[in-house]
Formats: C-alpha cells, structure tokens, sequence
C-alpha cells in the first residue's frame, strides 16, 4: 500500500542520493565569468511527474527576462547549462495500477510536496558550496511558474520584482 509519506520520503531519498552531482555542477559554474550582458541566473527545474524524471537548468538571463546567449567570446559566459538531470522516484512495475490510483488522488498534494523537497534539497546543495558567493542575483525557480526564490534573501518573490530590481 502506498502512503504520502512513503512516496515523499523515497523522493527525498533518491535526491539526496544525487547531492553529489548537484553540488560538483553548481561547483563548476561558481567561478565563471559572466557576459556584462547577464544581469542575473535562473536556476530553473523542470519537474515531469509523469515520468519522475527532472532537470535543472542554469540559464542567465538579461533585464527583459531574455537568455543571453554568447556566440563571439570565449572568455565570457552567457547562455544555459544543464546541471543536473535524473529521475526522482522508480515505480515498481508489479504495483503500477495500484500505484497510478494512489498517485491520482493525492496529486495536488503530492506535487506541492514534491516542489518543497526540490527547493530544501537545492537549498542545502547551494549552501554547501557557498552559493552567495556568486556576484549575480540568482535564483530557484520552477519551469512555468510566477514565482522565484531569491538565493540570497530566502525568500520566495514574485517574478515581476526580480526583473524590477535589475533595471
């Protein structure tokens, strides 16, 4: 049988099992050099519950909420880069209908849940490596959604303030 706390407990589990490689890639973009055109980073998850499979993405964006892209100098970086891609829960195959019923009542729940652990387990990966040392603002956002969480004042804001503070 299948409960809430089960399912969020395996996906924190199988996130925390992928620590390692989050913290290595947000440890390589560290130290890069940014286009003057950059204004501030979008650390941007794409969740596909269908699948449990996920993918966050470091995009650095312009003041118009545009990526920059850099195609002339090697010197300087502008553009995305995947960080992290994987999957966050394995269904056993023997249980899928039961599984696919459970899940199917408790989606809304299940999926606001799943946004949380996302954002702590970010969250802590950030730290570890000391993420306020990146010069722009950065921020955690879901793809899709209004909202962004500002990594350096712990806060979630909605997107039109982000892009306000960088004009």
């Amino acid at each position: 049988m299948f409960t809430n706390e089960n399912y969020l407990n395996d996906v924190k589990e199988n996130l925390k099992l992928q620590s390692d490689i989050l913290i290595e890639s947000l440890m390589r973009v560290k130290p890069y050099n940014f286009s003057s055109e950059v204004k501030l980073l979008d650390f941007c998850t794409f969740i596909e519950p269908l699948n449990y499979e996920y993918s966050i993405l470091m995009l650095s964006m312009d003041s118009n909420n545009n990526e920059v892209f850099n195609e002339e100098n090697d010197d300087v970086f502008a553009g995305s880069e995947t960080l992290i891609e994987g999957k966050y829960y394995e269904v056993n195959i023997k249980n899928y209908d039961e599984w696919e019923e459970f899940y199917l009542a408790n989606a809304d729940f299940l999926e606001e849940q799943i946004q949380k652990l996302f954002e702590e387990w970010f969250l802590e990966c950030w730290n570890k490596i000391g993420g306020n040392e990146i010069k722009l603002p950065s921020y955690f956002i879901f793809h899709d959604e209004y909202r962004s969480y500002d990594l350096k004042e712990n806060k979630w804001i909605d997107d039109d303030i982000k892009f306000d503070s960088v004009n």
